[in-house]
């Protein structure tokens, strides 16, 4: 499937097999983690990123989907417009919501200071150019710490590096 050799789940030893079980046996290991195992190193600092976002204080399940979903929609990396729109609709989202959010994020269904968190977001991933010091203190004036903020950003920017690997290392089919 990849262009460079990789290691499988079920192939998996010692400290790549323990980052791998980030994601329940239910739930299986993404191709994009497996991807990263060319690089085993990767595959355990990216599960230490996947569990640092499980369980922050400030950016909520939904809130991170939608990041994700709308910056993987920005670079055509339709794997992860798949995964995380599947997870969006486990929260009550329709198809017709998502199609409608790429239209205007700001109909989001999230609270008032989510809902500042991925419009900032998605502006500075989208034109990082028009970002002004008063968009980033609309977000912290909603309780978010530059911690928070760097957070979000990461999330989305992450998307953009796995959505580049993606496209390059994925075989064509054929």
């Amino acid at each position: 499937m990849f262009r460079l050799q990789t290691i499988a789940p079920e192939q998996a030893t010692g400290a790549l097999a323990e980052a791998y079980k980030v994601f329940p046996p239910q739930v299986g290991v993404p191709a994009p983690l497996q991807m990263l195992s060319a690089s085993p190193d990767l595959v355990i600092m990216q599960a230490n990123f996947i569990k640092h976002f499980m369980t922050h204080p400030k950016l909520g399940f939904k809130l991170q989907a939608l990041i994700r979903y709308l910056s993987a929609a920005d670079q055509g990396y339709s794997f992860c417009v798949g995964l995380n729109g599947n997870m969006l609709k486990s929260t009550g989202l329709s198809d017709v919501d998502l199609e409608a959010l790429h239209e205007d994020p700001s109909r989001a269904p999230l609270e008032a200071p989510e809902k500042a968190m991925l419009l900032l977001t998605r502006k500075a991933l989208r034109t990082p150019e028009a970002l002004s010091n008063a968009d980033f203190d609309q977000v912290r004036a909603h309780g978010y710490s530059d911690a928070d903020i760097m957070d979000a950003l990461w999330i989305g920017a992450g998307m953009k590096a796995m959505s580049a690997l993606f496209q390059a290392l994925v075989k064509p089919q054929g």
